[in-house]
């Protein structure tokens, strides 16, 4: 996952943050069904995201603040910030799971 998403962003930038967020389900996917293969996680993947990119990505920016919060303090506040969005993207993925 993290080699294909590093190869889209040698292409470009922009496609390759579209691709990681198209493939930030393959996880949670893998860790629900471990006998997935490769390629079923990647069209589960792409199949959870679409239409959901922006959303994901806005998902992301809302956390911004408290991450920098987190940074002030030495980094070590992002050991209590970091739960929040993990959780936050547990929970997407059981909406998105429960969609298609």
């Amino acid at each position: 996952m993290d080699l294909k998403t590093l190869l889209w962003l040698f292409l470009f930038i922009v496609p390759g943050v579209i691709k990681a967020y198209e493939y930030s389900m393959i996880p949670y996917l893998l860790a629900e069904n471990p006998n997935l293969s490769a390629d079923e996680a990647f069209s589960l993947s792409k199949q959870m995201t679409t239409g959901q990119k922006m959303d994901l990505f806005v998902l992301d920016l809302s956390f911004l603040g408290w991450i920098i919060l987190g940074a002030i303090c030495c980094g070590i506040g992002l050991l209590f910030v970091q739960p929040y969005p993990e959780a936050t993207k547990a929970e997407v993925y059981l909406i998105l799971k429960h969609r298609i």
